[in-house]
């Protein structure tokens, strides 16, 4: 017997097939599937097979069938964890989807689950929110930024428009350039330390910055202290002065922020930054050979 060959989509074709609103939108509707009974879960829902000593290697395996489309499937996740490095959700670790025609058995496809993972586990957690949570909230607090923190903001931002987004990490670095980068390319004003990174892009005309003072980096924050190394630690009385301004005036802090987001895009865009580079490597062979017979390939190309 015949059967097609099996699709294999890997984690770039992911990138080009899955946004974030498709799986919005497919989380949604799987809900209505559990709600209309169609949904069948493996016994036991997950498999697993986790080998510490010599190892520190786990095995997750999770089944199901969608009675409506109709698909069976497995979904398989293999990670190292020595319980100081855990590779559970980055690209290094082994995350697959296999899925087959209930029908039949035959295998249809092969998925790459690193940002379908990503974005499902998010989508699946904020899509209650547009059912059970406020109608038009101003202001979201994020405990955590990492790829987590990250894609939950951005599902709940094809729901709603914030005024104000807050944002915890245990890294200072981290959390400021996290808020300067998507505060920018939010239009939402920014606060944010003036210090180190933050200054390529936070200033006075783009943002609130905050004044800062020096402290010692501890071992307990990094790893640094042998160093003698130091972070900023923001001035609370400048922070509050900065965050009365954004409030005192928000059209006025709009205004800023809008500033901030024509400069993230005038220099830090894909196509500004690629004009950048094009630009100092012509510089380099020019330098290094003459510009007599030199062709820089298009950008197309």
């Amino acid at each position: 017997m015949s059967h097609p060959d099996v699709l294999f989509v890997s984690y770039q074709d992911t990138l080009k097939l899955l946004t974030v609103e498709a799986a919005m939108k497919v989380c949604e509707d799987v809900y209505r599937m559990h709600a209309r009974g169609s949904v069948v879960l493996s016994k036991p829902p997950s498999f697993k097979l986790d080998i510490g000593e010599g190892f520190n290697n786990h095995w997750h395996v999770k089944g199901t069938l969608l009675k409506d489309i109709p698909v069976t499937g497995v979904r398989m996740y293999n990670y190292y964890d020595d319980g100081k490095r855990n590779t559970v959700g980055a690209l290094d670790c082994t995350r697959y989807i296999v899925l087959s025609d209930p029908h039949t058995g035959h295998a249809l496809a092969i998925v790459d689950e690193h940002l379908v993972y990503g974005l499902r586990s998010s989508a699946a957690a904020v899509i209650p929110c547009k059912w059970l949570g406020p109608v038009s909230p101003k202001v979201l607090g994020l405990v955590g930024i990492g790829a987590m923190g990250t894609n939950t903001m951005r599902c709940l931002l094809t729901q709603y428009r914030f005024e104000k987004i807050l944002v915890t990490s245990r890294r200072p670095e981290t959390r400021e350039a996290f808020a300067g980068q998507w505060s920018k390319t939010l239009g939402i004003p920014v606060i944010a330390t003036d210090y180190s990174g933050n200054t390529d892009f936070c200033n006075d005309q783009t943002s609130f910055p905050v004044d800062y003072h020096l402290v010692p980096v501890r071992s307990a924050g990094a790893h640094w202290e042998e160093e003698g190394a130091e972070w900023a630690d923001p001035d609370i009385d400048s922070a509050a002065a900065r965050m009365m301004e954004v409030y005192s005036d928000y059209p006025a802090a709009v205004v800023r922020a809008a500033n901030g987001q024509r400069l993230i895009f005038g220099k830090y865009s894909t196509e500004a930054f690629g004009a950048t580079i094009r630009s100092r490597l012509a510089e380099i062979r020019a330098s290094l050979f003459g510009t007599g017979n030199l062709i820089f390939p298009d950008s197309e190309n």
